[in-house]
């Protein structure tokens, strides 16, 4: 009861943030713009295009979506290069053609004016395009899945998240041997349902894990508004009784008016003149913000496989992480660290990962990423990152010191 009070608590604050970003996109564009500052997140990228920053001795880097680039730091485009950049001005600039461009005020004042917060929507901060402590709209106490084969399903979709169908689709990973699954549902609405496994649709990729699929049963109650939800799937082999249970999972149904939100929202974004991944990202930082992780996950898949980078492989092992799908987060995050070494994004990934040994109670080896996550970050200047490496850092100490004292 006391998870639930807290989980509703968080839905109220994240209302107020979804609200916030809403308002942000339809408010009149004009008033004072920033002057001091003044960055830029790539938004598509055509050629050889690159990016150097200050001084004689200044890195050159190819540019990439959703790479942020500072004040002062040189665009530079070959024969029929392009790039679109959207500053922290809400300006959208479009270079073509051969030529060098300095990241300034100049340059971003020239751009199309963009809704007032289109930049902080889509611009990733510290290598994130999900804020750090943006999760949580459902409570878990769940154990988190590591690893998605073996003899037990685990429920995929909905898991520990909102939805906006009070019909939603089950998606679960398959079971070997299964003769069976069994559905089961319980808190507001409570019904068990048993399948043929022979008759389940097990051909679909979720999340790049195979998965089994079916409608949500129409002769059966609908999700209730504002109540969490348990469900849990199970499976029984032939010639057995025994179900063999996943993990527990818990679902919410999004209320009307914050459904409306929602929707509002994603109707704006899909109005902006941004890329195709680059509206997704903004729809996927609205889908996360207001819990619903599910359909989030389908805007990550869209973006990635329309313009991969390493802060879309964070944001994708984010929202796997928030649903305690660890095993498919931690693939993304590795992947994160090979494509962006030494970067902000791979001291998010570090903390992450650190985060993940510390939930599965490996205590030595979440100090070790939190230790490197904390050097990387000090080392980047990144004080908020730093902080909250350290914190984690001593919390992982004082658990390895207590567990070889036996407290």
């Amino acid at each position: 009861m006391q998870r639930r009070r807290s989980a509703t608590r968080r839905i109220h604050r994240t209302a107020i943030l979804l609200l916030t970003l809403s308002h942000g996109l339809t408010a009149a564009a004009g008033g004072a713009e920033v002057v001091e500052g003044t960055r830029a997140v790539v938004a598509e990228v055509g050629g050889a295009v690159t990016i150097r920053s200050p001084g004689r001795a200044g890195t050159i880097l190819p540019a990439r979506p959703l790479l942020v680039l500072k004040s002062g730091q040189e665009v530079s485009l070959p024969d029929r290069g392009r790039v679109q950049l959207i500053c922290s001005n809400d300006r959208l600039v479009r270079l073509r053609g051969k030529q060098r461009r300095w990241i300034n005020v100049n340059l971003c004042g020239q751009g199309s004016r963009l809704p007032p917060g289109t930049y902080d929507l889509v611009a990733p901060k510290a290598g994130r395009v999900l804020r750090r402590d943006e999760s949580s709209v459902i409570a878990s106490a769940t154990r988190g899945l590591e690893h998605a084969a073996g003899s037990i399903p685990h429920l995929l979709s909905p898991r520990n998240t909102a939805v906006l169908d009070p019909q939603p689709s089950i998606v679960w990973t398959p079971a070997t041997e299964a003769s069976q699954y069994e559905i089961r549902f319980e808190g507001p609405v409570r019904f068990n349902l048993r399948i043929d496994a022979r008759k389940v649709d097990c051909s679909l990729r979720w999340a790049g894990l195979q998965a089994c699929s079916i409608p949500y049963p129409k002769d059966r109650p609908h999700l209730t508004v504002d109540r969490n939800q348990s469900i849990r799937i199970g499976s029984v082999e032939a010639g057995s009784t025994r179900v063999r249970k996943g993990s527990r999972a818990e679902v919410r149904l999004l209320s009307p008016a914050e459904a409306d939100r929602v929707r509002t929202s994603l109707g704006r974004i899909g109005e902006l003149p941004l890329t195709e991944s680059m509206r997704s990202l903004a729809s996927a930082r609205v889908l996360a913000s207001a819990g619903l992780f599910s359909d989030a996950i389908g805007a990550c898949a869209k973006a990635q496989s329309l313009a991969d980078s390493p802060e879309w492989r964070i944001a994708y092992g984010d929202v796997l992480r928030m649903m305690g799908l660890h095993g498919p987060a931690k693939e993304h995050y590795e992947y994160a660290i090979k494509i962006a070494p030494s970067t902000a994004s791979e001291a998010a990934v570090l903390f992450e990962l650190g985060r993940l040994e510390y939930r599965a109670k490996r205590y030595g080896k979440a100090a070790g990423f939190f230790e490197s996550s904390l050097r990387l970050a000090q080392s980047l200047g990144l004080p908020e990152e730093s902080s909250a490496a350290k914190s984690w850092l001593l919390k992982s100490r004082r658990r390895l010191m207590e567990r070889s004292t036996g407290r």
